[in-house]
This record gives C-alpha cells, structure tokens and sequence, in this order.
C-alpha cells in the first residue's frame, strides 16, 4: 500500500505544494528503520487508531506525536 499512497497522494502536484509549504516531511522505511516505526506506531494505537501501513504520523515541533493514520 505504500506504494499505491505514494503515487495516489504525494505524486500528485497540488497535494505536494500544500504538504510542502505546511509541513516538514520525512519519509520513513519501516524495514530500514524498525526503531522509529515501534515508536509512532505505538503512538498511533495509543490515540486509538489501529495499527497498520502505510502510518502517516503528525508530530508537534518538538517531536511529539498529536495525530496519525494509516492509508
């Protein structure tokens, strides 16, 4: 699914703009990193969203997790 959100949501010119100008974006692989995606994901399931992948992940600007959702 990650690849399917990839070119539904972020190829998407206009989509990119907004994302770009609002936020600052990091994309994560969960395999290359499975330190980080433990972290958001039991963040995820702890503001009572199911777990599962692709995780779109919001975080304050010091790192703190406030929203997220899966694709």
């Amino acid at each position: 699914w990650c690849h399917v959100m990839a070119h539904e949501s972020f190829e998407n010119p206009e989509t990119a703009a907004v994302m770009n100008r609002l936020f600052v974006n990091v994309k994560v692989d969960r395999e290359e990193r499975p330190d980080v995606d433990d972290v958001y994901m039991a963040a995820l399931q702890a503001l009572g969203q199911p777990g599962g992948w692709p995780l779109t992940m919001f975080l304050t600007p010091d790192g703190a997790p406030f929203w997220g959702g899966t694709y």
